[in-house]
């Protein structure tokens, strides 16, 4: 079984990815994908060419 965390935005914050994931597996995931919160990974290199 697949499940995906952060779906559709990926604007979850990391602890509740975490929690998520954790429960997931739990519950019998074999695979996570994670949507990532691309906002923030682009303001992060914004930020870095600063």
């Amino acid at each position: 079984m697949c499940t995906v965390i952060g779906f559709p935005l990926g604007a979850n914050i990391q602890e509740t990815k975490v929690f998520k994931t954790e429960n997931a597996i739990k519950n019998g995931a074999a695979e996570v994908d994670t949507v990532i919160n691309i906002g923030a990974e682009i303001r992060s290199v914004v930020d870095a060419a600063e």
